[in-house]
């Protein structure tokens, strides 16, 4: 083919060969930036997944902390209240004791002026 043109010809097979070669350089070219422009925008996308989902673990953390504190709360009042209650038991246990063995000191007063009183008799 070649030995068949002459130089005019040449030149000009060249030149278009040339052109498409730039051409085909540049739909190359194309494809490249469009690959990286779909990229970049898959790239945004899954970072603005990643923040939403950051956003949604952060609030059901901070919900879960507001619970554990609730719930640390009652049961420090919980605690408190049946401390509460465990003393003033101790206190009418002691109470009770106290009217006990004055009940008994009464009773041995009595048995001691009831054993007096015989004995005054005899």
């Amino acid at each position: 083919m070649i030995d068949r043109m002459n130089l005019e010809d040449l030149k000009l097979f060249f030149e278009s060969e040339h052109r498409r070669q730039e051409d085909l350089d540049q739909y190359v070219l194309r494809m490249k930036e469009k690959e990286l422009v779909d990229e970049l925008n898959n790239l945004k996308i899954q970072k603005d997944k990643i923040k939403k989902d950051k956003l949604e673990m952060e609030g059901e953390l901070g919900d879960l902390l507001g619970q554990f504190s609730r719930k640390k709360d009652i049961e420090l009042k919980a605690k408190y209240e049946k401390d509460e209650i465990q003393k003033a038991l101790r206190s009418i246990e002691k109470s009770k004791l106290t009217a006990l063995e004055f009940d008994k000191h009464r009773e041995l007063e009595r048995l001691a002026a009831e054993r007096e009183g015989i004995r005054m008799k005899e």
